[in-house]
């Protein structure tokens, strides 16, 4: 196997207001939190280089993901879908504590999807790290990834739970793709 190939791919953190989209990135790329909230206006784009994934071919590939954090989901605004555009894969956010940021989940999927309908897609249900009542918003998240048939995880951008995992698995069924 040789490890010669770079690949650069956009990928879209998509979701609702405050689930945080921005702190999941922030602890992937820089390994920090900060629990102050700034909405995003628009869209800010963060770039990581993954270790080198083994493709279908045997192939060593260095993949350098563009990470478009996209303000938070409203209806009615169109612009936010013209960020999807060129993208290869999309993080679906929803704080695991708001049932509303589930619920929108369906739409905020529907619309990524009519624009770039071949992108892969991973549910994630952040700030697993809270402390209140959860179980029945946790098993409504499962079951809404178990309809649409995609893969769910469960992540905290405060302690890092699962964020470099979310990230690899993206990055591996995007090359597993290729």
């Amino acid at each position: 196997m040789n490890s010669n190939s770079v690949l650069k791919k956009k990928i879209c953190l998509i979701g609702s207001y405050g689930v945080g989209k921005t702190s999941l990135i922030k602890r992937y790329v820089y390994d920090q939190f900060d629990d102050k909230y700034l909405s995003t206006i628009g869209v800010k784009v963060t770039k990581k280089i993954l270790p080198p994934i083994e493709s279908n071919q045997k192939k060593l590939i260095q993949l350098e993901l563009l990470i478009w954090d996209i303000e938070g989901y409203e209806k009615n605004i169109p612009v936010i879908e013209e960020y999807y555009m060129g993208s290869t894969g999309a993080f679906a956010v929803a704080d695991i504590s708001r049932t509303e940021t589930i619920d929108h989940l369906a739409d905020i999927v529907k619309g990524y999807l009519k624009v770039v309908p071949d992108s892969k897609i991973v549910l994630v249900g952040n700030k697993i790290d809270l402390k209140s009542d959860k179980s029945g918003l946790k098993e409504k998240f499962v079951q809404f990834a178990n309809q649409l048939n995609l893969k769910s995880f469960f992540t905290s951008a405060k302690t890092g739970e699962n964020v470099e995992s979310v990230f690899t698995y993206l990055g591996e069924i995007i090359i597993k793709s290729i």
